[in-house]
């Protein structure tokens, strides 16, 4: 004798939501697999062929499977606004040009302090000419 409530067999179909007829479908095919219903049974009451039957409950147990596969833990990944994009975009480029600002101080104060270090490929001249020699 088990210990425990006693099984529901195909009445848990009923606390789901669906049509009374895909209702009565399921609860053949858990019937037949509790013994509540043998195939025979459960084909007279469908009033559809075993063959029928066999694909009904194959149906049915590639959906539960499929159903059962894991799935990645917590929440999905959101979608990314517009104007989130815009903002991570516009702080990427306060952060380079902030960087640049910094470099040109620190070639400041280097020409400041040594101008013997200083090389004409540094600075952009006035003319557009970067001092790079041409081929």
């Amino acid at each position: 004798m088990r210990a425990g409530r006693p099984s529901k067999g195909s009445e848990h179909v009923e606390k789901f939501t669906g049509s009374d007829e895909a209702k009565d479908r399921l609860k053949a095919v858990v019937a037949t697999f509790t013994g509540e219903m043998t195939i025979a049974e459960a084909c007279a009451h469908l009033r559809v062929s075993e063959a029928r039957f066999h694909q009904l409950r194959d149906e049915v147990l590639a959906n539960a499977l499929s159903n059962l596969e894991p799935k990645l833990s917590g929440r999905p990944k959101q979608e990314e606004s517009a104007e989130a994009a815009r903002v991570r975009e516009l702080d990427a480029r306060v952060k380079r040009l902030e960087l640049e600002v910094d470099a040109g101080y620190v070639r400041t104060m280097i020409a400041l302090t040594m101008p013997h270090l200083i090389r004409d490929d540094w600075a952009v001249r006035k003319d557009g000419d970067d001092g790079k020699k041409k081929k």
